[in-house]
């Protein structure tokens, strides 16, 4: 059973014992018209973490970001999401599109790992699915980037 309490367009979700909290907006945040500017707008807001953060935005029909979400914030270079938490906020929101992104603290980075690659997959089956769009997997070393989609990674 789903039950939602609303106070100034915040919601609260509760699904079993795992709580959702949304906040949702009738302005979206960005409209997303390239990896670019996502890769820009991305660095700037977990490109300089000391953690690993990772990064979720969700997307109207009209590539406007409406939502976003911190999933997980881990140490130095371990994390662990599961496609479960993104898929419950995708529907809670009503979104069709989804925008993953992480960053890496160390600054180091050549190309994205084979764990990075086999995730991003993954996920893109389970939210085929469930008719959710990936439209991207953006990796945030300091202050560059790098897109899953624009290298062809993000199915298999």
């Amino acid at each position: 059973m789903i039950e939602a309490i609303e106070t100034k367009k915040e919601y609260i979700f509760e699904l079993g014992h795992v709580q959702v909290k949304a906040v949702t907006s009738n302005k979206p945040v960005f409209k997303v018209e390239g990896s670019e500017q996502l890769g820009k707008f991305l660095s700037a807001e977990i490109g300089n973490y000391s953690q690993e953060i990772f990064k979720v935005l969700y997307l109207n029909i009209k590539n406007e970001v409406i939502y976003k979400q911190e999933l997980f914030a881990g140490i130095i270079s371990t994390m662990a999401v599961e496609p479960f938490q993104i898929i419950q906020t995708a529907v809670l929101v009503n979104t069709p599109r989804i925008i993953i992104a992480h960053n890496h603290p160390s600054g180091r980075f050549d190309e994205p790992s084979q764990n990075d690659i086999t995730f991003t997959q993954n996920l893109n089956k389970i939210l085929k699915m469930v008719g959710i769009e990936l439209i991207d997997s953006i990796i945030v070393p300091s202050n560059s980037y790098y897109s899953l989609a624009d290298n062809r990674l993000l199915s298999e």
